[in-house]
């Protein structure tokens, strides 16, 4: 049986360009694809002006039709056998890879697989790995200094145990990493997600990484295009603005925790409007209120009534969380029982099916309030003032690590408004479709916040600049911040 027979799942044209435009294609650089295909990569690197002699390839078939012109595709060449030999480095690698369990492939190929390196670490493929993964690890070892790569990879990328190692190590190796998962099917042949991973800057230090959720292959083509136009940070001679040496910062990581709001598996089934709530006729003690998007932290607090305003609406408010006590009502009992078809979960999906009960999400606890990771005015603090009040893995939570006032709070979630500190984010932010900006819990992590003097009028001053950034004036929430920052310089 040959591999490509059952493995193989082919690239849109349009996705493929829009991959191609992702890590930069310039006159000159090589590339590599090791899976050729039915050559939508190829043929996407030929729109773009590449010359047939700097590309480089594999595939167990052909040569196909149309395709015959790109003298350096070795036809009929199984890839990693063809990569233990080649001395060639490249400058982009791009790649759709066959996804076969080891346990489905030959002897010959399984036991090339498990000579197949993990990059920055000293591990090995497992015997439970995937060829997928084979390809992509073997392929960054290929890379030059400097390199870009842009792979279709499945969901698995995500979470499986054999990645873990790579996906532990990856941002050591690049200078920008990001991940972009495609919430629904981007292949007729394949029903679930699909992630684009791309690396850029191959062994140069690394300023940015992004977990990037999009709802469908044009959302995806879209976030790629905006990843290409991308600059990489300040061009020479640019410097971002820094604290000012006199005043006293500290590291955001000193005093709050950052992480992700609870990860449901299956978002759809879990998380639920009023009307979906009344619908089912669920008690309200089945459930825990959250919020799960960024247009729902919009102040400096989230107090019951502003919970209830998004309730109102309509949102997405609700988190079904059954307890033992509630389970035997019969409305939870039905929910519990509705099939995948009806609407029920899929206890098959990774994070259900590894829980035990199901049902129970793993909620953070003790926190103190949310911060979006992605928006288009950039992170502030929202502090929660409503018991119970949880979040979902869209949105980060927070919780300070020292016992402190409630001024001492709003004079560091003041400083992260002031300029120099805007100035460090953008430098770590990325930009993509709608304006809207990313960042990682490690990019806030490593700002410096200068401390500002807590007086009495530091809450509402607070107020009054979330108020001004959520609206779009972001000048007059800085002005604001910064006067706090002028008054502890000059008060020590």
């Amino acid at each position: 049986m040959k591999v490509t027979d059952r493995c193989k799942v082919y690239t849109p044209q349009a996705l493929a360009r829009a991959m191609v435009r992702a890590i930069e294609p310039k006159q000159g650089l090589t590339w590599l694809e090791p899976s050729v295909g039915r050559g939508a990569l190829i043929r996407a690197l030929n729109d773009e002006g590449i010359s047939s002699d700097q590309i480089y390839g594999c595939e167990l078939d052909g040569p196909l039709d149309g395709l015959s012109q790109f003298w350096r595709v070795n036809w009929q060449t199984e890839f990693l056998h063809w990569s233990g030999e080649c001395e060639e480095t490249f400058d982009r690698i791009i790649a759709n890879p066959p996804f076969v369990g080891f346990r489905e492939l030959p002897q010959r190929l399984a036991k090339r697989v498990r000579n197949v390196q993990i990059p920055g670490t000293d591990c090995f493929l497992s015997g439970r790995s995937n060829l997928w993964f084979a390809f992509l690890c073997r392929t960054i070892a290929m890379l030059k200094p400097g390199g870009n790569f842009a792979f279709i990879l499945p969901a698995a990328w995500s979470y499986a145990s054999y990645a873990a190692p790579l996906r532990n190590s990856i941002t050591s190796l690049f200078r920008s990493v990001y991940s972009i998962n495609c919430r629904t099917p981007m292949f007729s042949s394949v029903e679930e997600g699909t992630v684009i991973l791309i690396g850029k800057g191959f062994g140069e230090e690394n300023d940015a990484s992004a977990r990037i959720e999009c709802d469908d292959i044009s959302n995806v083509i879209s976030v790629l295009e905006e990843i290409g136009n991308m600059s990489v940070g300040p061009t020479k001679g640019e410097c971002a603005t820094r604290p000012d040496p006199s005043t006293r910062c500290f590291a955001l990581r000193d005093e709050i925790e950052i992480r992700l709001g609870g990860v449901t598996g299956d978002s759809r089934y879990f998380v639920l409007s009023e009307s979906a709530r009344k619908a089912h006729s669920l008690p309200i003690s089945s459930l825990v209120p959250v919020v799960t998007r960024s247009r729902h932290v919009c102040g400096s607090k989230i107090s019951r009534n502003e919970w209830g305003r998004l309730r109102n609406s309509d949102e997405r408010i609700w988190l079904f969380r059954p307890t033992a006590a509630i389970r035997n009502v019969p409305s939870v009992q039905r929910y519990l029982d509705l099939a995948p078809s009806d609407g029920g979960c899929n206890r098959s999906a990774y994070k259900v099916s590894n829980r035990s009960p199901w049902h129970t999400t793993p909620l953070p606890r003790r926190i103190d309030g949310f911060i979006s990771g992605m928006s288009s005015v950039g992170p502030f603090l929202s502090f929660r003032d409503m018991r119970r009040l949880n979040a979902t893995n869209t949105l980060y939570v927070f919780t300070f690590k020292k016992k402190c006032t409630l001024l001492n709070q709003r004079a560091v979630s003041l400083g992260l408004l002031t300029s120099s500190v805007r100035s460090q984010l953008s430098e770590k932010s990325r930009r993509y479709a709608g304006g809207l900006k990313k960042l990682e819990p490690s990019d806030l992590n490593d700002l410096l916040i200068p401390k500002l003097r807590n007086t009495n009028r530091i809450t509402t001053a607070y107020d009054n600049a979330v108020t001004a950034l959520v609206n779009g004036d972001a000048a007059r929430a800085e002005e604001i911040a910064d006067s706090f920052l002028h008054s502890s310089s000059t008060n020590r």
